[in-house]
């Protein structure tokens, strides 16, 4: 479905400028598009659910560490990464919470967590409305972000960068022992 969307690839792209430090995890890296863009990162993994997919993307990143895995239980140590990143994937996990929860952990302390994905606009606006509802049919289509990361620890940013306000970019931060 994402494919037949004109904008995805720019969607998922608005995370580049955000992505900080040397090692970076692509939880439902699907087939690679994003991972082409992070190749001056020296460290990128990249986890999927989709074998199917997983298999495509090792076709073109041979050298990046791909792994089949979900993102309610992460098979990597606590504070490993500095960016984790999650597109258009988000809204479809069952326990979103743990998926979040599970994120946090991976993270090291004052590392970046960054999603893209659909929620209703901000204005309520009728076909940003529409183009949201055409995502109901995932698991958690007008799901509330805010109280996820203030209940696991993190401050973020919301920015809608398209589908008429319904497509949403969170920069969120892990809190450091300062914070």
């Amino acid at each position: 479905m994402l494919e037949s969307m004109p904008n995805w690839q720019a969607w998922i792209s608005s995370v580049v400028p955000h992505v900080q430090g040397p090692r970076i995890l692509d939880i439902a890296c699907g087939t690679g598009y994003l991972l082409n863009q992070l190749n001056d990162y020296p460290e990128i993994y990249g986890l999927d659910l989709n074998a199917d997919m997983l298999a495509l993307a090792r076709i073109k990143h041979p050298s990046i560490p791909l792994q089949r895995g979900d993102a309610h239980h992460l098979p990597y140590r606590a504070g490993t990464f500095d960016t984790v990143i999650n597109t258009m994937a988000f809204n479809g996990y069952p326990d979103s919470l743990r998926a979040l929860a599970e994120m946090h952990r991976v993270l090291c302390a004052g590392g970046r967590l960054l999603i893209v994905d659909v929620n209703p606009p901000a204005d309520r606006n009728p076909v940003g409305m529409a183009f949201a509802r055409k995502w109901e049919t995932r698991v958690n289509p007008a799901l509330e972000m805010g109280p996820l990361f203030a209940r696991v620890g993190f401050s973020f940013t919301d920015q809608e960068i398209g589908g008429f306000g319904s497509v949403h970019l969170y920069v969120a931060e892990k809190k450091t022992e300062r914070d």
